[in-house]
């Protein structure tokens, strides 16, 4: 989180246009602290803050099942959630059907899921989509 937090605060992330930034087996809870707390930051240096700022910034955070999906991509958008499984660890965060289970969770719309399976990480991670 305070990494995020720093970086959002920096002028690394328009130093470097390019580069995309990963938070990965964090949740995404923090998200809209982070926000918020940055956003209060930036007003009180008579900064403007960025409307979409983990867009803006390329900034991309994993989500785990138990996170609450609608509430965080109030804050960071639906373009930068990618999913987080921790499969191969075997302690409490390990979700094997974490695809499953979001796909059934019926909390976003089916598009946002498949945003979140999809087209984030290939995003991400630069790969090519495939039809």
């Amino acid at each position: 989180m305070v990494s995020c937090h720093s970086l959002i605060m920096s002028e690394i992330p328009q130093a470097f246009p390019k580069l995309r930034w990963a938070f990965i087996e964090a949740s995404a809870q923090w998200v809209p602290w982070i926000v918020h707390e940055a956003r209060g930051r930036y007003q009180s240096q008579g900064r403007e803050f960025p409307e979409h700022v983990f867009q803006e910034y390329r900034i991309y955070v994993t989500r785990q099942t138990d996170d609450d999906l609608p509430y965080v991509t109030k804050y960071a958008g639906d373009e930068n959630i990618v999913i987080g499984t921790d499969y191969g660890h075997f302690d409490p965060s390990t979700e094997v059907d974490a695809i499953t289970v979001f796909r059934n969770e019926g909390a976003l719309d089916a598009s946002v899921v498949e945003k979140v399976l999809w087209a984030n990480p290939a995003r991400l991670y630069a790969l090519e989509q495939r039809s």
